[in-house]
């Protein structure tokens, strides 16, 4: 299973034109970007009756992209840097969505405190995910779809990195939410990694001062806002 932390820079973008203008950025100070290709995502989120997973600071999802990739993901830690640029660090596990897979994401949620009963690799052949995720009483509490630009960043041969571009659609029992967002997110804390972010942050704010506005909630957190209502939502990230 892959095992990281994620570091995210996000804005949003209320501006239809700053896409093109996005796209068209191939060298940030010493940084290039490569060609931007298209991925289609949706994502379904899951959680129990009591919201132990959303009250745990977690997040279990699946995953599909293009249709043709499926992967189960449950983010933990999930928190905002206090500094000036507004980050989300968390660690990820995320991976194909296989019978192994799932009995480390069944170790992990009983970690978070939720009540599973047993679980062994015959209940997938038996069940089936959706049979599992109903046998656990995880029920779908919203879909977030999602078609993203994706362009590599990269420090001479490494990869350092990505920049998204996101035109979303959120949806949960009846209520839909879209909006645009711009995403920089790589995998690690190393200091180079942070200076990368510290860089962009700059060149946006320098080139883009009125186009682009801080985000002040995750995709998730909209999700939720969305299916609570702003009153009742308990847990903050």
């Amino acid at each position: 299973m892959k095992i990281e932390k994620e570091i995210k820079y996000k804005l949003s973008l209320p501006a239809e034109n700053i896409i093109d203008e996005l796209l068209n950025i191939y060298s940030v100070d010493k940084y290039t970007l490569g060609e931007h290709e298209k991925k289609e995502i949706v994502d379904v989120y899951y959680d129990n009756q009591a919201f132990n997973i959303s009250k745990s600071k977690s997040i279990f999802r699946y995953r599909v992209i293009n249709f043709n990739k499926f992967l189960l993901t449950l983010k933990t830690t999930l928190k905002r840097d206090d500094q000036d640029i507004p980050l989300y660090i968390r660690e990820e596990f995320e991976e194909q969505a296989t019978p192994e897979h799932l009995i480390i994401i069944y170790d992990k949620l009983r970690e978070i405190g939720l009540p599973l009963q047993d679980f062994n690799i015959k209940d997938f052949y038996d069940y089936g995910i959706w049979g599992l995720l109903k046998i656990w009483e995880l029920r779908e509490i919203f879909v977030c779809e999602n078609t993203r630009l994706v362009k590599k960043i990269f420090h001479g041969d490494y990869e350092i990195g990505e920049m998204c571009i996101d035109d979303v659609l959120i949806s949960t029992f009846g209520k839909k939410e879209t909006f645009k967002e711009l995403e920089i997110e790589v995998a690690d804390e190393s200091d180079e990694t942070i200076e990368f972010i510290k860089v962009f942050t700059d060149y946006i704010n320098k080139n883009y001062p009125t186009k682009l506005i801080t985000n002040k909630y995750s995709k998730f957190e909209t999700g939720m806002k969305l299916l609570l209502g702003d009153k009742d939502v308990i847990f903050e990230y």
